[in-house]
C-alpha cells in the first residue's frame, strides 16, 4: 500500500513539474518562483546524495537551515498578514471568512516558526515545564514532539507525517478545490487561501522525501521548503505584484538571513562561559563513572551494534539503570525510570546540562567504547562523530565537551 501510494505521488509530482516548467516559459513572472524552487531542491538534493555529512551539519539544530525555516515561515507570515492590513482599506475587500483562512494561515506560519526554535529554550537556555522533559523525546518546548509514536484515528502523528499531509492538503487538495469551483459558498475562502496550482509539484516534492525519506535528517530541509512554499505562495497573491526578479529574491532571502543568523547568534548570545564549562565536565565525568558501574550498563545494550540518544532517553529505553546510588543524581533516582522511588525532578534528574540542553551518550560495540558529550555554550553538535568505531584518542570539535569510557570492564557497584 505504502509503495503504491508513493508511486503515484511520484508519477503526478514528475508529470506536473514538466506541466508547470511548460507553463514558465509562457508566463515570465513565474519564472521568479520557478527559478530559486528549482535551485533550492536541486542544491540539497545534490548535497544529500553526494555529501551526506555536509548535509547533516547543515540539517543539525541550530544549523544555518533551522534558522532559515524560522525566516521562511515568519516572512510568509509577515507577508500575508500585510496582505489583510492593506485589505481592510478596500470597499469591495474580502469577507470575513476569507479573512479568517488569511489569519488561521498566517498564525500556522507564526506557530511552526516558534516551534522550529523551541520557542526560545535553546536561545535563552531556560528549562522547559517538567511534561516536556518527561514527554518530549526532544526534551525541548515543543508540541510537535510530543506527537511522536501517538496515532489519531489510525494517522501516525510523527512530525514527518504532519509535514507530508500539509504538503498534500494545502498543497495539492485546496488549489484542487479552488479549481473545480465546486464548492460555491467557499470559493471566496479558496481563492484568497489556495497556493497557486504550480506550487503543486513541489508540495509533491515534499510528501514524497518525508514519506520515503532517503536522506538522514531528511524531514529538515522538508520543513525547510516547505516555509520557503508558504513564503512563495503569499508571494504570488501579493497585490501589486512582485517582478520576477525581486520575487526571487525575496524567496531565497530566508536561506540568506539564515546563514547570517547562525555564526551572529554564536557569537552575540552563545558567547564562552568558563564557569558553566567546567560544570558540565565535572557532570559528565560522575555521569561516566556511574555508568561503567557493575549492573548499570543492561543486557539490551550489549546486544546493540551502536546507539546514539539522548542519556534521558537511553535511560527509558532500558539500556541503563543508574539506581539510587549515582553520584551525579545524588543517590537519588531519575524519573526516566517508570515508577522510581523520589526521582529527582531537576535539570540532572532529566541528564540537562547547565544550558538546560540534554546531555548525549554514543555507545559502539565495535571497540567497546562510548561517549558522553554536551554540545557546550553554543547549543549545537559541531563534533563529527563515529559511526562504527570510537578510538581512544578521539577528540570534541568545537566547543563540544566530551568525556570518553570503556563499556568493557565495569567497575564494581556502590555499596
Amino acid at each position: 500500500m505504502r509503495s503504491a501510494i508513493l508511486t503515484i505521488l511520484a508519477l503526478a509530482t514528475v508529470t506536473g513539474l514538466f506541466f508547470v516548467h511548460l507553463e514558465g516559459r509562457r508566463r515570465r513572472p513565474l519564472l521568479g518562483t520557478l527559478v530559486p524552487l528549482d535551485v533550492s531542491v536541486c542544491v540539497l538534493a545534490g548535497v544529500a546524495l553526494s555529501r551526506p555529512e555536509t548535509f547533516e551539519s547543515w540539517m543539525q539544530e541550530d544549523g544555518w537551515a533551522e534558522w532559515a525555516t524560522v525566516h521562511a515561515f515568519t516572512m510568509a507570515a509577515i507577508v500575508i498578514g500585510l496582505r489583510l492590513w492593506r485589505d481592510r482599506a478596500k470597499q469591495d475587500g474580502l469577507g470575513w471568512l476569507p479573512r479568517l483562512g488569511l489569519m488561521s494561515v498566517a498564525l500556522f506560519c507564526v506557530f511552526v516558526a516558534g516551534e522550529e526554535i523551541s520557542w526560545g529554550q535553546r536561545l535563552l537556555a531556560f528549562e522547559p515545564p517538567e511534561i516536556f522533559l518527561q514527554e518530549n523525546f526532544q526534551q525541548e518546548l515543543n508540541v510537535h514532539n510530543l506527537l511522536k509514536d501517538k496515532e489519531l484515528a489510525g494517522f501516525k502523528l510523527d512530525s514527518r507525517f504532519l509535514v507530508a499531509m500539509i504538503a498534500m492538503v494545502y498543497g495539492g487538495l485546496v488549489p484542487l478545490l479552488r479549481k473545480l469551483g465546486r464548492i460555491r459558498w467557499f470559493q471566496p475562502t479558496l481563492e484568497a487561501v489556495a497556493p497557486p496550482w504550480e506550487l503543486a509539484p513541489f508540495f509533491g516534492i515534499i510528501a514524497l522525501v518525508e514519506l520515503s525519506y532517503p536522506a538522514k535528517l531528511a524531514g529538515e530541509a522538508c520543513e525547510l521548503g516547505l516555509g520557503i512554499l508558504f513564503l512563495a505562495a503569499a508571494l504570488e497573491r501579493r497585490e501589486p505584484p512582485d517582478g520576477p526578479r525581486r520575487k526571487a529574491g525575496l524567496i531565497l532571502l530566508p536561506i540568506g538571513l539564515g546563514l547570517l543568523t547562525q555564526p551572529l547568534v554564536s557569537a552575540l548570545v552563545y558567547g564562552p562561559d568558563e564557569e558553566l564549562v567546567a560544570q558540565s565536565e565535572l557532570e559528565l565525568q560522575q555521569l561516566a563513572d556511574d555508568l561503567i558501574r557493575k549492573g548499570v550498563m543492561k543486557k539490551r545494550l550489549r546486544k546493540k551494534g551502536r546507539i546514539h540518544k539522548r542519556v534521558f532517553t537511553a535511560v527509558q529505553a532500558g539500556y541503563f539503570d543508574p539506581g539510587d546510588q549515582s553520584t551525579y543524581l545524588g543517590q537519588k533516582t531519575t524519573p526516566a525510570i517508570a515508577d522510581a522511588p523520589d526521582p529527582r525532578r531537576d535539570r540532572r534528574g532529566y541528564f540537562l546540562d547547565p544550558w538546560n540542553n540534554p546531555y548525549w551518550v554514543i555507545v559502539t560495540k565495535k571497540g567497546g567504547r562510548g561517549l558522553l558529550y554536551s554540545f557546550g555554550p553554543n547549543r549545537r553538535r559541531d563534533s563529527h562523530l563515529p559511526r562504527k568505531k570510537i578510538p581512544e584518542d578521539f577528540k570534541a570539535s568545537g566547543d563540544d565537551i566530551m568525556v570518553g569510557f570503556s563499556v568493557r570492564n565495569p567497575l564494581p557497584a556502590r555499596e
